[in-house]
């Protein structure tokens, strides 16, 4: 069984299933029929290779761990989502459930050559939008070369936060960094208990357009996927190019081969609030870019 694209598994409903049954079943509807092997096998043996994987995970689990370690091992992109997001209470959350939203928006996403064109996951810690490789076919990626992958964390310090912000922060994760041949991505986020402010940051290379022409590409696709509401309003004065997803408190960068996904929100701060924090934020992380 080949798993095309994205695969979305839904552990926060096997906490409250008796642990006999949470293996077998998790395993199943994620990957086969064969209930004899651990999602680790499986995985392993290649029956099951998405391009990218969504955990919707509850409270920390073992299953959870096991799916997020094996993919990794073997170069698959894993995202976390919380299950505090969504409110489904079934344990179908696999590609295999084509109307459930989550997998109905992820499936709008991706080519059916399985490459990626963009992908969208929404985490309680972090709302960060990933946005995969927008406007970027197979004979654009060959001839772009991937710029050097950075770090997150190393870009976007709790120090850098703390003055900018005046807050205490701590790391809450999952941070994430990830490589492949043909691709990479990084995350790091933070949490302040205080005013309950989230800020975080998401690198990736940018295997498409660049500026504003980017900027514009990156909006049509996600209007495609998310309804003509969707709307990244332009800020100058930011990179190269940049917009502003207000609902999600998000700001995407252009900048040189790279793009930033950039947030810092809380209960206590307005949109104006959380953009002029993000722009603050974004010049000191921008400084770190190599040349």
């Amino acid at each position: 069984m080949q798993i095309k694209g994205i695969a979305v598994i839904d552990t926060e409903a096997y906490d409250i299933l008796p642990k006999a049954e949470n293996g077998n079943r998790l395993f199943i509807n994620a990957f086969s029929v064969d209930n004899k092997l651990t999602p680790i096998h499986n995985i392993v043996n290649g029956i099951s290779y998405p391009k990218f994987f969504v955990v919707k995970r509850g409270n920390a689990n073992r299953i959870a761990d096991e799916f997020i370690k094996a993919l990794k091992q073997k170069g698959v992109f894993v995202s976390e989502v919380n299950g505090s997001v969504y409110s489904y209470s079934g344990i179908n959350q696999t590609i295999g459930q084509p109307k459930e939203i989550l997998i109905t928006n992820a499936l709008k996403l991706f080519k059916e050559d399985t490459r990626m064109k963009a992908a969208s996951i929404i985490t309680a810690v972090l709302l960060i939008l990933v946005v995969g490789l927008a406007g970027c076919g197979d004979d654009q990626r060959a001839k772009k070369q991937l710029p050097k992958a950075l770090q997150a964390c190393e870009l976007l310090t709790r120090a850098q936060l703390e003055a900018v912000i005046g807050e205490v922060f701590g790391e809450t994760g999952p941070n994430t960094h990830q490589e492949r041949e043909d691709y990479w991505m990084s995350s790091c986020s933070y949490y302040s208990e205080v005013k309950s402010i989230r800020a975080g940051l998401l690198i990736r290379p940018n295997l498409g357009q660049g500026g504003a022409e980017g900027l514009a590409l990156l909006e049509a696709e996600l209007k495609e996927t998310f309804g003509q509401a969707y709307k990244l309003e332009p800020v100058e004065g930011v990179g190269e190019s940049a917009g502003w997803e207000a609902s999600g408190k998000q700001l995407t960068i252009f900048q040189g081969p790279y793009i930033l996904i950039l947030s810092a929100a809380g209960p206590t701060i307005t949109d104006g609030e959380s953009l002029e924090l993000s722009k603050k934020l974004v010049d000191t992380v921008l400084a770190k870019l190599p040349d």
